[in-house]
């Protein structure tokens, strides 16, 4: 799993940021948290751990959490001060846009309630690849499942 590289002060700058951009849309925690994809009944609290720089946040969310919110990764993490382009901010309040993330959003709700929650984490982690981890993942996925030991049984979960 992809950790996090940043120091508390900037978890807490990140976390601020995000906040900020949140607040400036309108949106809930329990708004933004669906916006990303999460599925939960924690996700609210999620958020807020984020937002206070509590949790970690890896690089690959911090690209989500600055699509979602019409920005930068270099913004949240400090690099830059501008805040967004204005480009950015457009196509992510078209329609369009927001019909796919809430598409996107059923799709992993209707996974997890089907596969469970580990199936819903899978999804979520896979989309978040290129095009060349997707393939590695999937690689990884079909060298695992011929191993005999990782294999269902009768009666397995």
């Amino acid at each position: 799993m992809e950790k996090s590289k940043y120091s508390d002060a900037e978890k807490k700058m990140i976390g601020n940021r995000i906040k900020e951009l949140r607040l400036q849309k309108g949106w809930s925690q329990e708004e933004l948290a669906k916006r990303v994809g999460y599925t939960s009944p924690s996700s609210r609290s999620t958020i807020n751990k984020i937002e206070l720089g509590i949790n970690s946040i890896t690089y690959s969310n911090l690209k989500l959490y600055a699509k979602v919110l019409g920005t930068t990764v270099a913004y949240l993490v400090g690099e830059s001060e501008e805040v967004a382009r204005e480009e950015l901010w457009e196509d992510f309040d078209s329609c369009h846009c927001t019909d796919i993330l809430k598409k996107e959003i059923k799709i992993f709700e209707c996974i997890q309630d089907v596969f469970g929650k580990d199936a819903s984490q899978l999804m979520q982690f896979f989309v978040q690849l290129n095009k060349q981890g997707q393939t590695k993942a999937l690689d990884t996925l079909s060298d695992l499942s011929a191993i005999e030991k990782y294999q269902k049984k009768d009666g397995d979960q």
